[in-house]
Order: C-alpha cells, then sequence, then structure tokens
C-alpha cells in the first residue's frame, strides 16, 4: 500500500502547522499526479472559519510562488523536496500551473471547510431529504422561545414529578436549577445515544441487591467504633467540654439540632443514634465527607500523645466512608441515573418534535443528527466502519486525501462521523489505488473538553490509522528566543512532572527551537497577594483591587512610555468576569479595547451612542441619555450634565413628558438640537403619545437622517469606523426586511439587537485592524498571536462544581466506539472519590487537570516577544506560605504547580527585583517595543455608503464641522468650571501625596483632559494643587489616616446618591472626616453637613463608634489663566 498515506503530525505552539498542512496538500498534487488525482478529491477540515480562510488563502499563494518561480517559490521546492520528498520538475510547474488556474476557476471545488460545515453538508444533502427536511435554519444557539416551549411541555407532565425529586434532593427549586439540567441533557445527548446502544455491561450492573446493605453494615460497624475511641477519650481528658466545643460546626447543625446542650458525656450516643436513619446519612453524606474527621482538631487529639491516635481514627473514618459511599452508589446513584435516563428521553423527543417543527437547528443539533441517521442501515451509508460509495453519489463528489487541522479538538461526534470517511481512504479496497489521512494537532492546545473535545483522540491516531508515519515539528515562528528558553524551562521541570505523575498525568513536552535566533523576547511575572489578613499588612483586600493594579501599574505606564502596540496587545484571563473588571479599568483609564463579548456591531464605538439615544427615545431612562450626550457625538460638560440629572430628579416621573423635559432644558444647546431634531424627524402625534413603539416609523431614514446630523461619519473617521456604520445600516435595513418577529418600530428594534448581540452574523467588520487591546478569554485566544501578551491567574481561585448540571463520569473503549464504563448523576457527585467507581471520578480530574495545565500552555504561548504573567492569590503569611503549602501538598491545582516554578526560575536565576510577602516582580530580557504603526484618520472614498446618504452629503458635512467646533467653545465657555474639574480628577488619585502618586495623577490627568487645553495648562493646574497639598499636610498624613477614599459614593436614607471629593478614617481615634475641595466656585456651606449626617447613619460608623467631621479645603487656582 505505497500509496497510501497516514500521518500524524504534532505541532507545538507557532511551529507553522498551517504552512506544513498547505505543503502536504501540495505534495499529494505532485505525488499522486500519475493517479490523475483531483484538487477536489482532497478534503481539509478544520475548526474555525478563520483556519479555514488562513489554510486556503496559504495554499493558493504557495501555488502561485511556485508555479511563478519566485524566490519564497523556490524555498517551497526545497522544503517540499526536505521535509515530503517531492521533487519538483519542470513538468511538474507546468502540472501545477494548470492545476492551480482550474482553482481559480473553480473554487467552489476546492474543499476546504470546518467541520461544522463539513458536516452540515452531509445533512443537508444526505440525511435532511431523508428526514424530509428541504428547507432549514442554522442558528448559533438554541433559540429560547423554541427552549420555552420545552420547559413548559416538560413541567407540564409527568416528568415534574422526576425532576421535583432531583431538586429536592439537592435543595435546588429554582427555574435556573430546571433549566440548566434540561440544557446539559440536550448538550449531553450523545452520551445518551451511546448508552442506549451499549452492549458491553458495566461491572456494577452484575452486582447482587443484597450488596449495598452490605456495605452500609460495615459502614456503620467502623463508623460506630471510631465513635466508641473518640467517646472514651473524652470521657478520660474532655469531660469538662460541651458537644458543641468538640464537634466541627456544621457536624452539630445536623446530629445536634434536637440536643444543643448536650454534654460531651452524651456525645457519642447521639451520634451513634443517628446512623440507623439511612435517610437522614444520604441527605447529609456530603457535610460528613467535606467535614472528616467530624471533632474539632483544636479541642480533641491536639497534643503529641494524641496525634498518633487521631490521625487512625481518621484513617478508620475514611474507610467507613468510602463504604457509605459504596451504599449510596447503588441505593441511590443508580436509580437516579435510570430516572435521569427516563427524563431525558421525554425531554429529548418533546426537543427532537418542536427542532423539526420548526425546522430551526444549532450546529449541535447537526453533528447529532449526522451521526444518528449516518450509522442507520436504512440509509446504507456505511459498511464494515466504512463509507459506501452511496455516501460518494449524495455528495457528488469522491474523497480520496482527508486532511485535518487541529485534531486535538476533535469531540467523540465529529470522530465518529469523520471516522468512516479515514477508514475507507486508508482501506485500499475503494474504486481508486490510492488515499490517505494526515492528521495535525498539539495535544497542549486540547481545551475544549467543556464541549466534547478529546485530547486522547490525537495520542491515539498512530494506533487507529495502523502504522501511521509520525511527525513532530519543534521550530517556533511566532515567540522570539528567550520566551522559547523560558518555555522549555518551565515545562520541563522536573518538579512539575514529579508532581504529575503522582497525579497519574501524562504530559509530554519537547523542546522548542526558536527561528528567530535574536537573543530576543521579554518575560515578566507578577505575584500579588489580596489577603485581608491583619498581619498581612496589605493595600488590596479582593481580587478585583489585584486586576486594578495589573492595569494601572503595569500596563498603562507602559501605554503611556509608547510601548505597546495597543492592536498587537492582548489581556487573557479564564474567566469573564475578570474580562470585564479589566474593562471597567481601561475605560476609566480611556485605553481603547475590545471585549470578547462585545465583539457586536452593536458595541462599536460609532454604534452605542446611537443605541443609546434610541434607548431613551423608548424607555425615557435617564441614564441612557446622559451616555449619550456624554458621547463624542456630543462631549456634553459636567456642568450642563449635571443640570439636566437635576431637572430630573425634580421631574414629575407619573406624568413625564419628553417635550416638556426638553423645553425646560432649551437653554442647553446640545439639548435644543436633539429637540429639533427629534421634532423634525417625527410628527407631533408621536411626540405626544410618546409612541416610539409606532409602527409607522422609517427606522432606516431615521438614523440616515442621525447620522448627517451629529456628523457621526465626521467624528469616526477611520476607514473601519466607516465599514461598521455602514454595516450598522445594513443591520437595520436587513431588520426592516427580514423581521418577522418584532414590531417594526424603535422599539422592536431595540428588542431585536438585545436578542442578536451573540449573534456572528452581526459581528464587528475589520476587528483585526482595529487599534484597541484584545480582552479575551484564552479558549477565544486559541489561535491567535500577539506582539505583547498579559496573561491573568489567580493562583489560589476555587474550582466549584457544576452546580445545576448533569454530571458524568465516562470511561472509553480503547477504540472510541462505546463505553467500557460510565455513570450518570445530578446529586451524587460527592461519592464518586470514594466509592469502588472512584477511578471514573479519577479520570474525570486527570482530564480537568490537563485541560488546566492547556490552558496555561496556551495562554502564554500566544505571545510573539512581551509576555506578561500576573498571579494573584490569598494567602494569609504571603508568597512563603503559599510556596511552603505547594511544596507539602501533593493535592495542589497544576497552576498552583506553575506559579512555583516559574517563582524558582526567577529566584534562582536572580531575576526578582522586588520580593515582599505580598508582592513579587521579577523580570527576564528586554521589553521589545515593536509598536507598529497605527491607524490615522484620512480621506476616504464614501460612495459605498451612497445609498443610505443624501447626495448633497459633502456640503451638509462642511455645515456639522462648523458646527462641532461651536460645541468645543461651548464646550470649554465655562473656565472656572472647567479648571476645577482638572483639579478635582488629579486630586481623586491622590491619598498620601506621594510622589508615585503625583506622577501618575498628572500622566492621568493629562491624559484625560489633553484634549479639551493645553499640556502646558494642565501642568499649570497641578502645580497649583501640589501648592495646596504642601499647605495642608495633614489630610495627606499617612501617619494620621489609616484609610483614604477618594470619590467615595454614599447614599441617603431616601436613595439617593452624593460623591464624596475624600474621606479619611483612623481606626484608632475612631474618626472619618469628610474634605470637599473647592476651586473658586459657589457652594453650599451646609452641603459638609449634610455629607456628615448621612456618614452618622451608616452601618460601619455605629458599629464602630466613629465620629464624623468635615470641612471645606479651597484650591486656588485663580493664578491659571
Amino acid at each position: 500500500m505505497t500509496d497510501f498515506i497516514k500521518k500524524v503530525i504534532r505541532a507545538s505552539a507557532g511551529t507553522g502547522k498551517t504552512y506544513r498542512l498547505s505543503l502536504e496538500y501540495i505534495g499529494l498534487l505532485l505525488k499522486f499526479q500519475k493517479h490523475g488525482i483531483h484538487f477536489n478529491e482532497i478534503l481539509v477540515i478544520t475548526f474555525t472559519k478563520k483556519a479555514t480562510a488562513e489554510i486556503r488563502e496559504r495554499i493558493f499563494n504557495h501555488l502561485e510562488e511556485i508555479i511563478n518561480r519566485t524566490d519564497e517559490g523556490k524555498k517551497l521546492c526545497e522544503n517540499l523536496k526536505t521535509i515530503l520528498d517531492v521533487t519538483v520538475t519542470e513538468d511538474d510547474l507546468r502540472v501545477l500551473g494548470s492545476v492551480y488556474q482550474e482553482m481559480l476557476m473553480n473554487k467552489t471545488q476546492v474543499q476546504i471547510s470546518t467541520i461544522d460545515a463539513f458536516t452540515h453538508k452531509i445533512f443537508k444533502t444526505i440525511i435532511g431529504p431523508y428526514l424530509g427536511l428541504n428547507n432549514f435554519v442554522i442558528e448559533n444557539r438554541i433559540d429560547e422561545e423554541l427552549m420555552d416551549e420545552l420547559y413548559q411541555a416538560v413541567l407540564g407532565n409527568k416528568s415534574m414529578a422526576l425532576l421535583k425529586e432531583f431538586f429536592q434532593r439537592s435543595g435546588k427549586r429554582t427555574i435556573g436549577s430546571y433549566e440548566s439540567l434540561v440544557k446539559s441533557i440536550i448538550e449531553k445527548r450523545w452520551i445518551f445515544h451511546f448508552i442506549e446502544n451499549q452492549t458491553i455491561k458495566r461491572p456494577c450492573d452484575n452486582v447482587p441487591e443484597e450488596y449495598a446493605e452490605q456495605m452500609l453494615a460495615r459502614f456503620n460497624e467502623i463508623f460506630t467504633n471510631v465513635i466508641d475511641q473518640v467517646q472514651v477519650h473524652i470521657n478520660e481528658k474532655k469531660s469538662h467540654f460541651t458537644a458543641q466545643e468538640l464537634v466541627k460546626k456544621e457536624i452539630f447543625e445536623i446530629f445536634f439540632n434536637d440536643n444543643k446542650n448536650a454534654p460531651a458525656g452524651e456525645l457519642g450516643k447521639i451520634l451513634v443514634g443517628k446512623l440507623g436513619n439511612e435517610s437522614f446519612l444520604v441527605e447529609n453524606h456530603r457535610t460528613l465527607f467535606d467535614k472528616n474527621p467530624f471533632w474539632n482538631g483544636n479541642k480533641l487529639f491536639k497534643q503529641n500523645v494524641d496525634k498518633e491516635q487521631g490521625q487512625y481514627l481518621k484513617d478508620e473514618l475514611n474507610t467507613a466512608f468510602e463504604f457509605l459511599a459504596e451504599y449510596i452508589f447503588y441505593k441511590e446513584l443508580l436509580p437516579e441515573e435510570k430516572e435521569i435516563r427516563q427524563l431525558c428521553q421525554k425531554i429529548l423527543a418533546k426537543y427532537d418534535e418542536i427542532k423539526f417543527r420548526e425546522k430551526v437547528f444549532t450546529y449541535s443539533d447537526i453533528s447529532y443528527y449526522t451521526f444518528k441517521y449516518l450509522y442507520d442501515p436504512e440509509l446504507s451509508l456505511i459498511d464494515q466502519n466504512n463509507v459506501t460509495n452511496s455516501f460518494y453519489e449524495y455528495l457528488a463528489t469522491r474523497i480520496r486525501f482527508i486532511l485535518i487541522d487541529e485534531f486535538q479538538d476533535t469531540s467523540i461526534i465529529q470522530f465518529k462521523i469523520l471516522l468512516p470517511i479515514i477508514k475507507e481512504v486508508i482501506s485500499g479496497f475503494g474504486i481508486k489505488d490510492y488515499g490517505g489521512t494526515i492528521v495535525v494537532g498539539d495535544e497542549k492546545q486540547s481545551i475544549y473538553g467543556w464541549r466534547g473535545g478529546e485530547r486522547d483522540l490525537l495520542l491515539q491516531m498512530p494506533n487507529i490509522l495502523e502504522e501511521a508515519v509520525e511527525a513532530t515539528l519543534d521550530t517556533s515562528y511566532r515567540s522570539d528566543e528567550i520566551l522559547l528558553r523560558f518555555f522549555n524551562r518551565i515545562y520541563s521541570d522536573n518538579f512539575l512532572h514529579e508532581r504529575l505523575k503522582e497525579k497519574q498525568i501524562v504530559w509530554q513536552y519537547q523542546d522548542v527551537e526558536a527561528f528567530f535566533k535574536n537573543k530576543s523576547g521579554f518575560v515578566q511575572v507578577n505575584y500579588r497577594n489580596y489577603s485581608s489578613g491583619k498581619s498581612d499588612e496589605n493595600d488590596i483586600r479582593d481580587e478585583e483591587g489585584a486586576i486594578r493594579e495589573l492595569i494601572e501599574k503595569e500596563l498603562y505606564p507602559l501605554y503611556q512610555q509608547g510601548k505597546l502596540s495597543l492592536h498587537s496587545t492582548a489581556l487573557l484571563a479564564r474567566k469573564n468576569k475578570d474580562l470585564q473588571h479589566m474593562a471597567n479599568v481601561l475605560d476609566e483609564l480611556g485605553i481603547d479595547y475590545i471585549l470578547e463579548s462585545a465583539i457586536s456591531i452593536f458595541f462599536h464605538r460609532a454604534v452605542k451612542p446611537i443605541l443609546y439615544l434610541f434607548k431613551y427615545l423608548v424607555f425615557n431612562d435617564i441614564y441612557d441619555l446622559l451616555i449619550f450626550l456624554r458621547s463624542d457625538l456630543v462631549l456634553l460638560n459636567a456642568a450642563e450634565l449635571k443640570e439636566i440629572a437635576l431637572t430630573y430628579r425634580d421631574f414629575d416621573k407619573k406624568e413625564f413628558s419628553q417635550s416638556v423635559f426638553f423645553a425646560e432644558l432649551n437653554n442647553i444647546p446640545a439639548i435644543a438640537k436633539l429637540n429639533n431634531f427629534i421634532e423634525n424627524s417625527f410628527n407631533s402625534i408621536i411626540l405626544k403619545d410618546k409612541s416610539f413603539h409606532c409602527q409607522d416609523i422609517d427606522l432606516l431614514n431615521f438614523t440616515k437622517e442621525f447620522l448627517e446630523e451629529y456628523n457621526v461619519t465626521g467624528i469616526f473617521n477611520l476607514e473601519n469606523d466607516i465599514k461598521n456604520i455602514n454595516l450598522f445600516l445594513e443591520v437595520i435595513a436587513d431588520f426592516g426586511n427580514n423581521n418577522y418577529d418584532y414590531l417594526n418600530s424603535l422599539h422592536g428594534f431595540l428588542m431585536w439587537c438585545q436578542e442578536n448581540e451573540q449573534n456572528e452574523s452581526y459581528q464587528q467588520a475589520g476587528l483585526e485592524t482595529v487599534n484597541a487591546i484584545k480582552l479575551l478569554t484564552i479558549h477565544k485566544a486559541k489561535g491567535l498571536e500577539f506582539e505583547s501578551v498579559f496573561c491573568y491567574w489567580n493562583l489560589t481561585a476555587r474550582q466549584g462544581r457544576d452546580a445545576g448540571n448533569l454530571n458524568s463520569y465516562l470511561e472509553y473503549e480503547a477504540d472510541y466506539s462505546g463505553f467500557g464504563n460510565y455513570a450518570l448523576t445530578f446529586n451524587y457527585d460527592s461519592i464518586m472519590p470514594l466509592c469502588k467507581n472512584k477511578n471514573l471520578h479519577q479520570q474525570a480530574e486527570i482530564r480537568g487537570a490537563i485541560e488546566e495545565l492547556n490552558s496555561f500552555y496556551v495562554a502564554a504561548t500566544r505571545a510573539k516577544s512581551n509576555l506578561f504573567l500576573y498571579f494573584s492569590f490569598q494567602k494569609t503569611g504571603g508568597i512563603g506560605k503559599l510556596l511552603e503549602e505547594i511544596q507539602k501538598d501533593v493535592d495542589s491545582s497544576v497552576i498552583k504547580l506553575f506559579g512555583r516554578t516559574i517563582y524558582l526560575l526567577f529566584k534562582n536565576k536572580d531575576l526578582l527585583k522586588t520580593e515582599t510577602r505580598n508582592i513579587v516582580f521579577g523580570k527576564a530580557g528586554k521589553l521589545g517595543s515593536k509598536k507598529e504603526t497605527e491607524e490615522i484618520a484620512e480621506e476616504k472614498d464614501f460612495n459605498f455608503i451612497k445609498d443610505f446618504l443624501d447626495s448633497n452629503h459633502s456640503q451638509y458635512l462642511e455645515q456639522i464641522e462648523k458646527e462641532k467646533i461651536d460645541y468645543q467653545k461651548v464646550y470649554l465657555k465655562d473656565k472656572a468650571v472647567e479648571k476645577g474639574n482638572v483639579a478635582h480628577y488629579y486630586l481623586s488619585f491622590i491619598k498620601f501625596n506621594t510622589k508615585e502618586e503625583r506622577e501618575f495623577a498628572a500622566a492621568k490627568t493629562v491624559s484625560n483632559y489633553g484634549g479639551l487645553m493645553s499640556a502646558e495648562k494642565i501642568k499649570s493646574l497641578i502645580s497649583e494643587v501640589d501648592k495646596f497639598m504642601t499647605q495642608k499636610p495633614d489630610i495627606f498624613s499617612s501617619q494620621k489616616w489609616d484609610k483614604v477614599f477618594t470619590e467615595y459614593s454614599i447614599f441617603s436614607p431616601d436613595g439617593q446618591e452624593f460623591r464624596l471629593d475624600r474621606m479619611m478614617v483612623n481606626e484608632q481615634t475612631k474618626e472619618v472626616k469628610i474634605i470637599d475641595y473647592k476651586t473658586g466656585e459657589i457652594y453650599d456651606e451646609s452641603q459638609v453637613e449634610n455629607y456628615i449626617n448621612i456618614l452618622k447613619n451608616l452601618a460601619f460608623v455605629q458599629s464602630g463608634g466613629y465620629n464624623v467631621s468635615g470641612d471645606f479645603a479651597d484650591v486656588n487656582l485663580s493664578f491659571v489663566e
């Protein structure tokens, strides 16, 4: 079978797998030209649209380079010879030229697609017609209306009784819990398919009925014996204590609820008395397991002479709980599993009924139905695990070679769809006597286990393909040399791999060489404790504070110094909430960013203000109006914003009239302009009725008029902005023409936008060219690369259980044809580590640990030149205690192991620049500042949006541009107020008047106000403020004040918010003092008194016995013109 290729290529991050795969493609065209191979016989499968586009482009570019005999083409020919042993002759060049021309003319026949697109093709061509589906719609996620119908059907029939039992056992009785269970059943339906077709029985299926009772008896025997020995110890040494003092709080609450004053002498009797109640044991098993041993270690077996006995009894309890877990497994988990399967059948039957009735499917639906019916004997598509000729006849093409990229991301369902094709092309029994399979992947980048990705498929592929050639790519074309040295050191660390071995984790790493022998690259590592223990003397007390410090002290200074290219910088984190915290800080600092969850067109910077105005017009929420007025389209100043807010506060909300509200504010030019625009755009009937819900509004024309009135394309005039403004208009047109679910009104459009925020069809255009930091989860960052990468990781964050979802524990057959063993549970996952099926839990733990290893690997290897690793942790005693704990604890998480490995590497190489108990900082290499040319505004041809804009648009823009200049004058007309704003903003960053605080505050102030006044004037104002601080040392004394809060919000009893300029706390003297800065404007002397009265009513002031005082502080800015 010399004409059949079976190859497995393992490619570490950045080692050129796309290049290699495209080279393999061309190699097949050359090697098999004697067989008459056609390019449409080669199928390339990827997992993302981006990867599909990259490989397609690379193949076409390589062919062009080769046939044109360019220098790059000659190099490609050399690599074809060196890597694939394919010599390119003159005849070959002519053949490739002909193939290339045909490919250009028939691009649809070039089979390069995502796995989802390929599966969709099979479903649409073969499965759909078989099921009577000729027309159907694919959506990215399950339609919530369809889910509502499913919930109602499930909750309204006999299944409700089963659901109630599940949630009563776990204490979850919310609608959200029901929905989570139903969704997890749908997501894992392939598991039930495997189980229903399972022919091999599990070991637990053959256990006699009396076995469970025997396990319970053994538990009672051992547990009773332990209690007896504990009671003897108490009687001898601790009889003067109460039972409550000798057992853990949680144990006392469940065992002693009827005997809260029990003496120590009755402890054993009460504990043993509960053992006969099987329901009690089942209901409280999780507490028993979590709080083992049940006694208070500070009171019992604490003395050295008693410790050995205490450890012995604890070990005995562990044995007892293994028997209890085994009892619950057979008595509760297996019956629950049977109920789950019954419930699953009913849910999925109704789900399928709705799906096929509505003909609306997700890609997951398409994958499952394709898998299910592909193996249906009636279709005769598979024979002896190979696809048949009928399969190819339906597809109107014959695949002879299948090349699969990122194979480590393949799910079991996808594998089962591809496997018959793979088997057929390598079998040697097809119509054509050639074929093959080439898979490329990196098991270290397998991070999609949560959606079914199975890493071990890649590792098993050499066996599945039988006698496959294995190759490894070990030269990185992405990362600089110092980064690769760093990766090689930490990923090959002996201590790390010893600990992984103890956890039965096999995680292979092979050193990667740098293609660029440039001795360049930069790695910085930070460790930041946020423990709030008194002994820690820490200035941050929560994780959010650590994230803020990462942005303000590490990223922001580099940005100010021009050492970061925003376009090629990424902030990576595991959790979306961490990214949101980062986004909030970046907002405060005025740094442009793109948040992973905000890539929709509806979040584009030119579109957001428009939508906020739309929301105000519909819902009359003053917050939406203020955001619109603060946007770049209006730039309303603080004084006028305050006037609007105060007017709204005093307005009668029950009889709210927009026209009356605007009339009262007509002295503000921006409001007058907005009011005129609305009146000119809508007739008076609509205005009186406030009916922006009305269907008669021409939304597209209204938006077009708004773009002209507010010069949107003049303000947001970068090419990328114009593209997205045009895209937004197209979205509005699409809503008007193709929406059937919502009223064709402003209100209907807003509801439609909300529903489609996550719809990939409405992503912003040109995200890759936007000059902004990318905020991404690690999963979204995979496949990308950036000049600079900041990775945030919490070393001590707890990983919660999969609450509310169905938990599945799976052990596959060697060929992945089914399960050798499995367990399904909703309520009893805590018994899995202890029962005799604990190996299922161990395998799940190993998979989770490997995914955590891989996540860290993926995150770090996104960096090309600069890598910043920021580890936060919460540990009383600081970094030393944390490292000591990691060293001793064999159960330390893999990310903690990485944290220790990196710390010791920097420590041993003398690369740590700062090391305290709460802060550790080190760096290696030299920061690369390859700042790329950023997008600049330039004249563009806007003819492509002429369908949406009037013909006299250019003339109108000139008029608007003049008006814009007038608005800048209006914005700055009140110089006194504006100077005061600058001073207040500067002071908001000052706590103790340190040099570092002043430098940071100055940089922030220049950045924030630099567009409104000259840098020289800002510096003059800052100089005056600095003089004021020098004259008021008591206010800024770190000796006098323990805590200082700036721009601190307090709320009056009626809910009104007040912002304090400065609040200082002395915890020793129990003093709280308010400072209200005054910068020359007229002020109300009762204001501070009002603040004091509000503070006096706050809980922390009353409970702490604080005295509250306050004062004005005059900041003289009159000398600054």
